[in-house]
């Protein structure tokens, strides 16, 4: 589907988009094919932007970026100020300091974790991020109309697809004083003139720093006590947003004991990777204080890494990743260090957990250098070696996707140390009789 078409059937979207893409050819390199790319990526928005993604990694370690903020200057930035325009670059901008605030994944599997690896943001601030943007660029949709859900068909279905609560959250963030005014109005229900509760714009108060607006959420949380359509709006929404718009609205959740609720007990699995599949039902009072503790307190969660209890030492480890995914690596190597069983399976799980292919492939190695000889663990670190290898989509939109060393290995040399190091548990695991399917699925 071709996004473009949606944008230029509302307001001065067609004149907009066509002027963009009949003036790139007189754009200078690099910011000719850089805006090529991003164009191409706005026009297709495929999933994990795969058709883009190799140039933009590529100009990303050719360039040795780190963080979001570096990637969005020189070349780079002047594309997207063509793109955008000096007003929507100006709100863009100020997104790239904000998006690293709220979790790296998105999506019915996503977990509260963070990070500011630029590479983990790529899909959703190329695609899903820059095309709301470039939307009400193309568009000129007021942030009026945005909270109304639109006033025409056209720009309900714009709004349907872009869903731009990113763009609510930076006016927000600016301190626009008519966004803040009419929010509340909405959430105190005392007119519907200027808009409804959608999930665009709860996701837009957590995303902000807006601390009177988390308040009112609170308040409409605990009067949603028998709405249960309002109240899982909230709890599906509230993780999308900055750290301390979560503790606030999560210790509500606790203290009032609302995880009695099916949907609190099914956003809790959603938040930390545990109790899904049936097993919500474990979702108890001590489950949620041991989450907030964990949060709120660090010397506790530190604590609780130490601990001998399973539970705690993986709701630790969230507890850090749901600050930093980066500092949680530290603390798993300190754990696969240490050596203990049940703990290193703890980490192997919560890595399952992390949809970071890059830290569950280079933990992975560790794990499989240290405990090959283990039979009970190597299931799970099976499951995180060349994670992100596609067996079955080795031809993908009729193109052969073609894998280098280096996407899975530091070096080649790595890779030939990993190829005799699974070598050597496949051979012993051939004498012990085992299936290497059952193996691989660890039914041990």
């Amino acid at each position: 589907m071709n996004y473009f078409n949606t944008i230029k059937g509302v307001c001065l979207g067609a004149e907009y988009g066509s002027r963009i893409e009949n003036g790139v050819e007189k754009l200078e390199e690099p910011i000719k094919e850089i805006t090529q790319k991003l164009l191409q990526g706005l026009s297709t928005r495929k999933r994990n932007a795969e058709d883009i993604q190799p140039f933009f990694f590529d100009w990303i370690d050719t360039h040795r970026i780190k963080t979001v903020e570096e990637f969005f200057t020189g070349p780079v930035k002047e594309a997207v100020a063509y793109i955008l325009g000096e007003e929507q670059t100006a709100n863009f901008m100020m997104w790239v300091e904000m998006c690293t605030r709220i979790p790296y994944s998105i999506g019915y599997y996503r977990r509260s974790l963070r990070s500011t690896d630029v590479k983990l943001h790529f899909s959703r601030l190329i695609i899903r991020d820059l095309y709301q943007f470039f939307a009400i660029a193309a568009t000129e949709l007021s942030v009026k109309t945005i909270l109304q859900g639109g006033v025409t068909e056209e720009q309900e279905r714009l709004l349907s697809l872009t869903n731009p609560s990113i763009v609510l959250a930076v006016e927000i963030e600016k301190g626009n004083q008519k966004v803040i005014e009419a929010i509340k109005n909405i959430l105190t229900r005392e007119t519907t003139e200027d808009g409804k509760i959608t999930h665009r714009l709860l996701t837009a108060i957590f995303i902000s720093s807006n601390r009177e607006l988390y308040e009112l959420t609170g308040k409409l949380l605990l009067a949603a006590r028998l709405q249960e359509g309002l109240r899982q709006s909230i709890v599906e929404t509230m993780d999308n947003g900055r750290p301390e718009a979560f503790l606030y609205m999560f210790d509500i959740l606790r203290k009032n004991d609302l995880q009695r609720f099916s949907s609190i007990k099914r956003a809790v699995g959603t938040w930390t990777g545990l109790f899904q599949g049936g097993n919500e039902d474990r979702v108890n009072q001590k489950v949620m204080d041991l989450i907030y503790l964990c949060l709120a307190d660090k010397q506790y969660a530190l604590n609780c890494l130490e601990s001998k209890d399973t539970l705690e030492v993986y709701i630790a480890l969230w507890s850090v990743g749901f600050y930093s995914i980066e500092k949680a690596e530290t603390y798993i190597m300190q754990i696969l260090e240490e050596g203990i069983k049940h703990k290193v399976q703890t980490v192997s799980y919560f890595l399952s957990n992390t949809l970071n292919s890059g830290l569950r492939n280079r933990l992975g190695q560790v794990m499989l250098a240290k405990y090959r000889e283990e039979d009970s663990l190597m299931p799970g670190i099976l499951d995180h070696l060349m994670n992100g290898l596609l067996l079955n989509g080795l031809i993908w939109g009729g193109q052969r996707i073609v894998y280098e060393t280096t996407d899975f290995f530091p070096d080649e040399e790595k890779g030939r140390e990993v190829y005799f190091q699974l070598k050597e548990v496949a051979e012993r695991v051939k004498k012990k009789r085992y299936s290497l399917l059952t193996y691989s699925r660890g039914i041990l």
